[in-house]
């Protein structure tokens, strides 16, 4: 039930909705097409660690210290002042800076450098720019500013083979000399020391080979994977992801102010709403018509279309009314209605036809003096009516006058007096309501707006019971329950409500199924009656065809 009614409530809030998506989609396009196009380009950067065959945890943090390193490098304001004088921007390196994310991808070794620019050009080459300077500057960034291991194992290695040579060259000496006793023990020595220094200058030839591989596996562990391309398109501003997300966000909105304007709005605007204020059912249902069909061809809707789906909903109020005969139906009715423009004396006037339909003798009394109307409904005159009885002007009898709808006798309003409100309070009016029940089965009274004038209270007491007729997106809960309090007060008798002008498209209700039904030459289904011109148009041009076409028997 309640999803039923939060989409009666969308269905009513309908244009609300419609108009906040469209104002939305519209300010989001405007303002798309004003930004300046950015274009991003992107390249991908691996920063590879030279391995020795083992891999243990000192190593792997060290790896992702050296990208993360590397990220912080390229962000840094001398690479960004480097690119800028390279590529000539006119931009300043927090401009710069805002423009390039760099951001190390998870359990990877690879650093994706994004850049943006006013072109795809310019955003390809601050990339592929700032991705050449991490590799150019690689070798400073592992040596230092000391000299490198494999620098000074060269000079080593140099003063070893140095000193090895002249040791050399002095044992090749002494051994062309005369042999004595002191100079062989000087030869064992220097051999010795010759032998020594060429196991050292061989130990130090691998070290330098060693550090040798590993500055070549270092130089070529910084390397693009993916150079990044000129785009086409720009990536920002993304329209269709825009005009994507304003729609969503102009039906969030529009479906929020929908339910917030209806929550701020107290009129009916259903029969549930009219349930849920009187704490009961209304007695009838008549669906909106306009006031060029209220008196069709001169006539009530209970006399010109008695087919129709809204004569229905009278027969329909008429039997919920009748069905209180069983704990002594109210013989005097009072149609009333909170506020003007109900349309409580079209509900009265077709009611009484529907009565009389029945077999009921009916009266109709017009108490309106503000604004009388029932004489219009019956063609009839307004002079010469009930203020003329109460004034003594003229007797009951002579007033009454007879309509057209078989078994319904109207009582005017007569000349309009000055003080309608003690009219309807003296006591002639009650001699005359008793004189009008020996007259007639059902005495219908139209009396004026309750909240407008007093007239309505002073006659509701004087009558067996109230009808209160409830308009569609014009009666609220305030007014009817301020009619309602009033009508206690003066200790009227409410026997119902009527729920007028409502919507013949709500759910829950047959109008809709019944016009299709049983359809009637005014409120009839207009498809059916497209088909039937159609068809009408399809015989006609067949029957010229025949009429024109030779025969095929000659």
């Amino acid at each position: 039930m309640e999803l039923r009614r939060y989409l009666e409530i969308l269905a009513r809030r309908k244009w609300i909705i419609i108009i906040v998506a469209i104002v939305t989609i519209e300010i989001v396009v405007v303002a798309s097409s004003l930004m300046v196009p950015v274009y991003s380009a992107s390249t991908l950067v691996r920063i590879a660690q030279g391995q020795d065959g083992s891999i243990n945890y000192v190593q792997l943090e060290y790896s992702d210290r050296l990208i993360n390193t590397n990220v912080q490098l390229l962000q840094s304001r001398p690479f960004l002042e480097e690119v800028i004088l390279r590529l000539s921007l006119p931009l300043s390196p927090a401009e710069l800076s805002k423009q390039v994310n760099v951001q190390a991808l998870p359990n990877t070794e690879l650093i994706e450098i994004t850049a943006q620019g006013n072109t795809g050009v310019t955003a390809a080459n601050i990339a592929e720019t700032l991705a050449a300077l991490l590799i150019e500057e690689q070798s400073s960034l592992f040596a230092g500013p000391g000299k490198s291991a494999r620098e000074s194992l060269q000079e080593q290695l140099v003063i070893i083979e140095e000193d090895l040579q002249a040791n050399r060259n002095q044992l090749k000496d002494m051994l062309g000399g005369a042999a004595g006793l002191v100079q062989l023990g000087s030869i064992e020595d220097l051999s010795t020391r010759i032998r020594i220094q060429e196991e050292t200058y061989a130990m130090l030839l691998d070290e330098n080979d060693r550090i040798r591989i590993s500055e070549g596996l270092r130089a070529n562990s910084i390397s693009v994977v993916e150079p990044a391309i000129a785009p086409i398109s720009p990536s920002k501003p993304n329209i269709p992801v825009n005009v994507a997300l304003s729609v969503i966000v102009g039906l969030s909105a529009g479906i929020g102010l929908a339910f917030l304007f209806d929550n701020l709005d107290t009129r009916i605007h259903s029969s549930e709403d009219l349930t849920r204020v009187l704490n009961a059912h209304p007695l009838g249902w008549i669906p909106y018509f306009h006031k060029s069909e209220e008196n069709f061809h001169g006539h009530l809707i209970m006399e010109s279309d008695v087919r129709s789906p809204i004569a229905e909903a009278f027969r329909i109020l008429r039997g919920n009314v009748l069905s209180l005969q069983k704990n002594g139906t109210p013989k005097v009715l009072m149609i009333a209605s909170p506020e003007p423009d109900s349309g409580k004396s079209t509900i009265l006037a077709n009611l009484a036809a529907s009565f009389a339909q029945s077999g009921k003798s009916v009266i109709v009394v017009d108490s309106d003096f503000g604004r009388p109307s029932l004489h219009k409904l019956f063609h009839l005159p307004f002079e010469n009516g009930l203020s003329d009885v109460l004034f003594g002007l003229s007797t009951l009898e002579a007033t009454l006058k007879t309509t057209s709808v078989y078994g319904v006798k109207v009582l005017t309003s007569g000349s309009i007096p000055s003080n309608s409100g003690d009219l309807l309070e003296s006591k002639r009016l009650t001699k005359t309501i008793e004189a009008l029940k020996g007259m007639a089965d059902i005495i219908l009274f139209d009396s004026p707006p309750l909240l407008a004038v007093a007239d309505g209270a002073a006659l509701a007491p004087l009558v067996d019971g109230v009808l209160l007729v409830i308009a569609r997106h014009l009666a609220t809960e305030k007014s009817i329950n301020m009619a309602l309090q009033q009508l206690e007060q003066v200790g009227a008798i409410v026997i119902g409500a009527v729920f007028n002008k409502a919507d013949p498209r709500a759910g829950g209700f047959y109008f809709t199924h019944y016009n299709y039904i049983f359809p009637s030459k005014k409120y009839g289904n207009r498809l059916s009656r497209l088909f039937r011109r159609r068809s009408n148009k399809v015989r006609r041009l067949s029957w010229l065809r025949k009429k024109t076409k030779p025969s095929r028997y000659g």
